[in-house]
């Protein structure tokens, strides 16, 4: 007591400290959407341009495959194979050291054999350091139509230096669009039989242009370095001689020209309906994006001006991560302000002193002083889940304060008495050390998650557990200084109750109506786990305003034959559509195309439903378009963090290839019809939709004109995609070169085109070899070094995902028996997995949590019996959590998805609180030898009104949250629902049950009840 009184300036200063640092760490924090995710995978992507998806499989990827089945710890390897290019995800288990795994795939990948020089070796892309997040993307577009290589020419030259310099941006990133160029060498054939010279001889001359260097000459005292100049500049690639017929020196400018474009011609992208280059910046690891977004648009600002004197470009930002948490700051600050001022109503309903309610509400401040500082300090992040928790412990934070303010005011009289302040303190002060150790400790489970869902959640859990600290601190040390500073006085008489405590007590007494009572509250348990207990759900599903439609193609069309067929008319329907005012209202506009369809995007600040976005897709624009579907949809907030937690794999393995796409194919049709509201697409090619021109060698007519089958490659090579030389320097920048022939029309035109021949003769192309068109794969799955064929299926939005599993693998299950197919196997990935690992973490985390809660309260209150006692009133609560959750669904869209389900351990701390306070009263009045009667009956009366404030406080406080405000709201609002459901149950049925079961004889004994009887009388 002395040392509290002598210290109490110190403890003010360091306080008001405290809060002055507090506030400077808030504006250091990083400010991001949502938590970094370190996903357990690791992704491998390969190109080997101009190569078949046959070859890029046989000669790459199955060899690839081989040598990372030795690493230890992988879940899954999944491969799609293209034509060119592949890329392989290794998903690895959520406990796997992945620096070791990252380290293990960098040897394996060097240790390929029979690699192919001309393959670049696979780039390795680590997703377990967040390097599949997104800060913001961008539309660069110009007023005027301009050749693709002038958008390269500018993103190079002004946008990705000024970009990349910024503060907080590590990469610069343009999907599906190369940056590279390419330096044709277009040959005209009939120039080349003019001059004698065979394709071969034009790619020998050029191939060999490069510098080389020799040995050392010694000459004298020194040694010389030799080397031997060949490579030329670009604009003297005319002049490279290709030989000489007798006197006569043939050059390449006589037989060729030289052009420069892009390396791989670009799938159509617009803005607004204007030509356009997508791309995105990818964060640091210590990102703050509030501020680095404001450097970019501020940089925007700058590059625009400079861009618009060629040829008008712009760019212009398509998403900004700022907007959604600067929302999300707004509505947390406003709910939890609103969230206080109900509290403080309350509160003033109970206490009636202004001052002190003051001090209480003070302890708002200090602790979120103190959790900022600690987020600084351990180098956390300000994001939508890190803002629930702070938002949350609003109410947490006031909980202790108003206990000790209760108990200092039935000590205190009229007027201010350190004494009395400092007995009501201690009364109070092992149950306010229990109860928020008993909640601090029952976070750490959660914060040992592993899984990637377990992630999300471990910001929260520091958050509340630095806040229940701080507020443990400043009820014991701050706020008992300031009491003294401002000599708070109780004008206000608690009016003793004891009386009807103990009327109370005598009618639980009655051994027939507890032991009813307490069946009442099992049944209460039992039917709500059973009968009204919400379906299970991976996550919450908060969607953004922005509405994003795909045009599904249904089958492959080339770059040119989308834009013609596709994407140009798509523009000018959407175009004349908002021209004759029958568009629904949105800013602006996006497309981008991909293999299999083109991305729509509409930016909208109005909440528009989907549906009318759905409608005029349909009718207006994509009705006079052969050969695409589409749907529209709004875009998922938390799918930057976790991608399609919606969606469920279902891969078929079996013996052949074609047996899993016949297989494929039925069962996608039968799985449209029976899922309504899912979305059923290929996610391998279940149908051959791509077309090659097979070439097969007359291989005797080869070898009477002595040449060889990769002689004939090498000529339908370059008179097609062209054959390349090598890398050439165009202003300091690597441009990949290539031999190739002028355009090719058809196959006959192909075959048609003469060559000379190595033995001098003059030959059409169809007399060495014959051509024919064939279906082929466009696309080919591999999963665990397997071929497979795989459907990938997006849950109903309406539609728990764990409702949705079940119903689909009863479907498939039925499919099966109705086909009688035995020799194909099913296999499930995505949520069903994440559901899995999480479930099975939640269980383990559950039982921990209990254990140590059991641990904790029998230390703090000496007996198993009481324990006990504080634990039963755990399930009646955590029923009424669920029958609070199935019934808010029944008015608004509310699952048992992972958060929500985080919120029992929230109110698992909450309830043992409360019986923690009851109980620890009830045990010091036994320890000051009253009768267990009279113990139940002072614990009551003393802690009954502390109890009320702190629970009234905690509901109040998370009332807000499920107001319908920011774009986030959706991720909380299951959450408070568990805590506002589960303590009103705790206060109007857990707490009777707990005094019913400390009436009953196995807790008291005869004299107990014969005092009880004297008592209530």
């Amino acid at each position: 007591m002395n040392a509290l009184k002598k210290y109490q300036v110190p403890i003010l200063f360091i306080a008001a400290l405290c809060l002055v640092i507090g506030i400077m760490s808030s504006q250091r924090v990083s400010k991001v959407l949502l938590p970094e995710m370190k996903l357990p995978e690791i992704g491998l992507a390969v190109t080997w341009p101009g190569k078949s998806i046959s070859e890029v499989e046989k000669s790459l990827i199955i060899p690839l495959e081989r040598e990372l089945a030795g690493i230890a710890n992988v879940k899954n390897t999944v491969s799609w194979v293209e034509k060119g290019q592949s890329w392989t995800s290794v998903t690895f288990h959520s406990n796997t050291d992945m620096a070791k795994a990252y380290s293990e795939i960098q040897t394996k990948v060097n240790q390929v054999p029979n690699w192919p020089l001309e393959a670049p070796k696979p780039l390795i892309f680590d997703f377990s350091n967040g390097a599949s997040s997104t800060l913001a993307s961008f539309f660069l577009h110009a007023r005027d139509d301009v050749p693709t290589v002038d958008f390269i020419e500018v993103f190079k030259d002004e946008v990705e230096p000024a970009l990349i310099g910024i503060k907080g941006v590590a990469a610069v990133k343009v999907p599906n669009q190369s940056t590279r160029l390419r330096l044709n060498i277009l040959f005209d054939e009939k120039k080349l039989v003019h001059n004698n010279v065979t394709i071969d001889e034009v790619i020998t001359a050029l191939d060999e242009l490069y510098d080389q260097s020799g040995d050392k000459l010694h000459l004298g005292k020194r040694a010389y370095q030799m080397v031997f100049k060949g490579e030329e500049k670009l604009d003297q690639l005319g002049e490279v001689i290709i030989k000489a017929n007798g006197q006569q020196l043939v050059r390449v400018k006589d037989v060729a020209t030289t052009e420069i474009i892009e390396d791989e011609e670009w799938l159509p992208t617009s803005y607004n309906g204007r030509s356009a280059m997508f791309f995105f910046i990818q964060p640091t690891n210590d990102v703050d994006v509030l501020e680095t977004v404001n450097l970019v648009k501020e940089k925007l600002v700058e590059m625009n001006q400079k861009l618009e004197k060629r040829n008008g470009f712009r760019v212009d930002l398509r998403m900004d991560n700022s907007l959604a948490i600067i929302d999300s700051i707004k509505f947390i600050s406003f709910s939890s302000m609103l969230g206080l001022v109900l509290a403080c109503i309350a509160i003033f309903a109970f206490i009636r002193n202004v001052p002190s309610i003051g001090l209480v509400f003070a302890s708002v401040p200090f602790s979120l002083s103190i959790v900022f500082i600690a987020m600084w300090v351990a180098d956390k992040q300000l994001h939508l889940i890190s803002l629930a928790g702070i938002s949350l412990s609003v109410g947490l934070i006031v909980d202790a304060s108003i206990i000790t303010i209760e108990s200092v005011q039935r000590e205190l009289k009229r007027k201010f008495s350190f004494e009395y302040m400092y007995k009501g303190l201690m009364r109070v002060r092992s149950a306010l050390i229990s109860s928020t150790l008993t909640s601090v400790l029952i976070f750490i489970p959660i914060v040992l998650m592993s899984s990637k869902e377990g992630q999300l959640f471990e910001d929260l859990a520091f958050v509340i557990s630095i806040a229940l600290v701080a507020s443990l601190v400043y009820s014991l040390y701050v706020l008992p200084a300031l009491c003294t500073a401002f000599n708070i006085e109780n004008r206000y008489e608690i009016k003793s109750q004891e009386a009807k405590s103990y009327k109370f007590v005598t009618l639980l007494s009655n051994p027939a109506l507890a032991m009813g009572y307490i069946v009442l509250g099992v049944l209460f348990t039992v039917c709500s786990v059973t009968f009204f207990r919400p379906e299970l759900d991976v996550l919450p599903n908060p969607q953004v305003r922005d509405v994003t439609a795909f045009v599904r193609f249904e089958k492959n069309l080339s770059a040119r034959a989308i834009e013609r067929q596709v994407a140009d008319p798509i523009n000018k329907a959407i175009l004349s559509s908002i021209e004759n005012n029958t568009a629904p209202e949105f800013d602006y506009f996006t497309q981008r195309c991909v293999a299999r369809g083109c991305f729509l995007n509409f930016a909208t600040n109005k909440n528009i439903p989907v549906e009318i976005y759905d409608d005029w897709l349909n009718s207006k624009i994509l009705a006079s378009i052969v050969g695409v579907s589409g749907s529209a949809e709004k875009e998922a907030l938390l799918e930057l963090a976790l991608p399609n937690h919606r969606a469920i794999e279902v891969d078929l393995v079996g013996p052949e290839l074609s047996t899993l796409t016949r297989v494929g194919v039925e069962l996608m049709a039968y799985l449209t019809e029976k899922l309504q509201g899912a979305e059923v697409f290929e996610n391998s090619e279940i149908v051959k939709s791509d077309v090659v021109i097979e070439f097969t060698p007359e291989k005797e007519k080869l070898a009477f004109i002595d040449m060889s089958v990769q002689q004939l490659n090498n000529y339908l090579v370059a008179m097609s995609y062209g054959y390349y030389i090598g890398d050439y320097f165009n202003q300091g920048r690597a441009v990949a070169a290539y031999v190739k022939g002028r355009e090719v029309t058809s196959v006959d035109d192909l075959l048609s085109r003469q060559v000379i021949t190595p033995d001098g003769n003059l030959r059409r192309l169809g007399e060495l070899t014959q051509g024919a068109m064939k279906p082929t794969d466009s696309l080919i799955m591999r999963v665990n070094s397997e071929q497979v064929a795989s459907l990938y299926i997006e849950a109903p939005e309406t539609m728990p995902i764990g409702k949705f599993i079940t119903i689909l693998k009863g479907h498939v299950a039925d499919f099966f028996e109705q086909k009688q197919i035995f020799d194909v196997a099913v296999q499930y990935r995505g949520s069903t997995d994440d559901m899995g690992t999480f479930m099975s973490e939640f269980a383990q985390i559950l039982a921990i949590s209990i254990v140590i809660l059991f641990g904790l309260i029998w230390w703090f209150i000496k007996s198993v019996k009481a324990t006990l006692v504080v634990m039963l009133s755990l399930p009646i609560s955590m029923a009424g959590g669920l029958l609070a959750v199935y019934l808010f669904g029944l008015i608004r869209y509310q699952n048992l998805d992972m958060i929500t389900i985080i919120g029992f351990i929230m109110l698992m701390g909450l309830v043992i609180n409360n019986g923690i306070l009851l109980v620890s009263s009830f045990m010091d009045n036994l320890a000051l030898s009253a009768s267990r009667v009279e113990a139940i009956g002072s614990a009551i009366t003393h802690r009954k009104r502390a109890i009320l404030l702190s629970t009234l406080t905690s509901i109040l406080g998370m009332m807000p949250l499920l107001l319908p405000g920011a774009t986030s709201s959706e991720i909380y609002q299951g959450l408070a629902v568990v805590i506002i459901g589960g303590m009103l149950t705790n206060i109007t049925f857990g707490l009777l049950l707990m005094v019913a079961l400390l009436s009953l004889p196995w807790v008291r004994n005869h004299q107990d009840a014969t005092q009880l009887i004297r008592k209530s009388a």
